[in-house]
């Protein structure tokens, strides 16, 4: 199935989409459309979680980091930093550090919100448009929310791109345009 995915022109040269909610899957073949959980989850219910990270199930900011940078580097042509770089040649491919963090379930999960960052060059040439699309599309090759749900992570149980937002942003004194995707990650501290 695919994504619903909801597009909207927003102040100036901004362009937003958001994925309503996670598509079925195996493991869940249907969804919540509100809150992207199987029909009868609930908080207590161990099966609705995927299954536990390698290594023991424990969470590591710094592994899922790198993971995420690890995904995007399958992009060819794409470089992929697992954190904040001082300087980068777009294409390319930052994961920023968590905006926010808690803990689900009484302490025994994990969520954290990544921001992962990817430039492409001066805001006012085609190539540098024709390069995003490929990574906001929501399937082909480059596509990071294709990428992002294909991928079989292990340093924590799931990731989802939830958002994709485009703006100019200013690296290292240089103005490029930029796709900034939101990434919701779960994983169980045990």
């Amino acid at each position: 199935p695919v994504p619903v995915v909801q597009a909207a022109l927003l102040q100036g040269s901004r362009l937003a989409w958001r994925r309503d909610a996670p598509p079925a899957s195996p493991d869940h073949p249907t969804r919540d459309p509100r809150s992207g959980y199987s029909p009868g989850w609930t908080p207590t219910s161990r099966s609705a979680w995927p299954a536990s990270c390698a290594g023991g199930g424990r969470v590591n900011l710094a592994a899922v980091m790198d993971e995420v940078a690890a995904c995007m580097g399958q992009v060819d042509g794409l470089r992929a930093y697992g954190w904040p770089v001082g300087k980068v040649s777009p294409p390319a491919a930052v994961v920023n550090y968590p905006t926010n963090a808690s803990y689900l379930i009484d302490g025994a999960n994990w969520r954290i919100t990544l921001q992962l960052v990817i430039s492409f060059g001066p805001p006012n040439e085609q190539q540098t448009r024709d390069r995003l699309a490929a990574y906001l599309n929501a399937s082909g090759p480059a596509s990071v929310y294709a990428l992002v749900e294909a991928y079989a992570w292990t340093s924590c149980d799931e990731v989802t791109c939830t958002e994709g937002d485009v703006d100019v942003v200013t690296i290292a004194g240089v103005d490029q345009l930029a796709a900034l995707f939101t990434l919701d990650v779960i994983g169980s501290k045990k």
